[in-house]
């Protein structure tokens, strides 16, 4: 990937070591890091020849705008796990990417203009794809064909490209890459598994027409997506739909329908999908007390966490850890 900024021309990124970069990918990945009065970009790589996968982190003190060249076509997703940034590709307007979302990108769509409108922190995750890797997906899915083996239509590219806010599944496999919870030596098999599914969900996703999404009022979709950033904000509040409902200005049957049409589950759902992937995470990558996990993880007693962990999967929290 290269970079480059009208302000500062082409950005040069150093190797950033590992210990510092906390590396939870297989053996083979790098790292990269470029360090001006902008802020700072961090960039993590990992490349197993049918598919490439970078972890991008931009950490801004103001407003800027940076080309992002890839130096091979090829069809990518883009998963934008933090931030609300504007995007434009040759072909496309510029469009607001909002975090969550994720893009299926065209192999033509070689180089894009991420504009950021303020000091923040901003990330999404990149996976590239070879033919050989993709095609077995396509006799299953043939409406994409036409989008991945030539330069698609305009009407295709809207149909297809999103960005559609991702399904749960597809959230939670990025968090499970970012987190390798096993050893080196099975990482590069753990790897391969997992993108194969999360590909998989992002092509469910992309073959979706969104018509029962695009049937919300746009202030509709504001206050879910807003009510969702509300739930993950703080995972450890005990926040009642009424309450939610107050803050996005949407009525509680209004924002339960909406919700669970836009997100495919109930806002309770995904608070708890959200404190049991914190709490996975936790038990796998520190030491902290079970107990202490808990508390991090909303839960004041115990017994209600190793309940709730137990049925959400299939083993106590003490049971994952060892």
């Amino acid at each position: 990937m290269l970079i480059s900024s009208p302000q500062y021309g082409n950005l040069h990124l150093l190797p950033l070591d590992n210990d510092i970069a906390g590396n939870h990918w297989p053996p083979g990945s790098s790292a990269y890091y470029c360090e001006k009065d902008f802020g700072t970009i961090v960039i993590r790589k990992y490349n197993a020849g049918q598919f490439r996968i970078q972890y991008v982190l931009v950490n801004l003190i103001r407003t800027i705008s940076f080309l992002f060249k890839e130096e091979k076509p090829q069809v990518r997703n883009r998963l934008v796990l933090e931030g609300d940034f504007w995007m434009k590709t040759k072909d496309r307007q510029k469009q607001q990417i909002k975090s969550g979302q994720l893009l299926l990108l065209h192999a033509g769509d070689r180089e894009e203009t991420l504009h950021f409108e303020k000091e923040g922190q901003y990330v999404f995750l990149d996976t590239m794809y070879s033919d050989a890797f993709l095609q077995p997906l396509l006799s299953s899915f043939p409406s994409l064909a036409p989008f991945i083996h030539h330069a698609p239509s305009a009407k295709e590219q809207r149909k297809i490209r999103g960005p559609r806010f991702a399904l749960p599944e597809t959230t939670r496999i990025a968090q499970n890459l970012l987190q390798c919870p096993y050893d080196p030596g099975l990482r590069r098999l753990y790897f391969e598994i997992k993108m194969k599914d999360y590909l998989f969900q992002s092509f469910i996703l992309a073959q979706k027409s969104g018509k029962k999404v695009n049937k919300l009022q746009q202030e509709e979709q504001e206050a879910v997506y807003m009510a969702h950033r509300i739930i993950l904000s703080d995972i450890t509040r005990h926040i009642t739909i009424k309450d939610i409902s107050g803050q996005v200005r949407l009525n509680e049957k209004k924002l339960k329908r909406s919700f669970k049409q836009v997100y495919g589950m109930g806002v309770y759902e995904c608070l708890l999908q959200a404190r049991m992937e914190r709490a996975r995470e936790l038990l796998l990558t520190t030491d902290k007390p079970i107990k202490e996990i808990a508390s991090l993880c909303g839960f004041d007693y115990l017994t209600n966490f190793a309940t709730a962990f137990r049925r959400y999967f299939g083993d106590t929290p003490g049971d994952l850890r060892n």
